[in-house]
């Protein structure tokens, strides 16, 4: 029973962690320029969220986000697995791996919503140099 509680606890911590997440594309409001049509705008615009997009590596706030998450909740397992066989023998390991499961993912959703607004930072800033220019 308390397997089933562990593993049903940290399903539902990476289901409410892995909801948030950040739209696509810049930030930020950006209005035309004095004198520069919408057509060219949107021209602009598109250019410049590609440019951004080639700045961060392609990958998206959100990718950033989920890859550092699960990243944290793989290796919480591993450790606490490691540290379970280490003090508990078998039966210790799977205590430990459940454990584990559950710190990592909670440190993952405080470093999955970091790594996403580093990410989405670093986009808003090429792209606004991007308009700017």
């Amino acid at each position: 029973m308390l397997r089933f509680s562990l593993v049903f606890l940290a399903t539902i911590i990476l289901a409410i962690s892995g909801c948030a997440g950040l739209p696509n594309g810049p930030s930020i409001m950006v209005l035309p320029g004095t004198g520069v049509v919408f057509e060219q705008f949107r021209n602009d615009d598109a250019i410049c969220q590609q440019y951004a997009s080639f700045q961060v590596g392609g990958t998206t706030a959100n990718q950033a986000g989920v890859k550092s998450g699960v990243t944290s909740a793989v290796v919480g397992t591993a450790l606490g697995a490691a540290a379970g066989a280490a003090f508990g023998g078998g039966s210790g390991a799977a205590i430990g791996a459940g454990s584990g499961l559950i710190a990592g993912s909670l440190v993952g959703t405080g470093i999955a919503g970091s790594s996403m607004n580093t990410v989405q930072q670093r986009f808003d800033i090429a792209y606004i140099q991007c308009l700017y220019a």
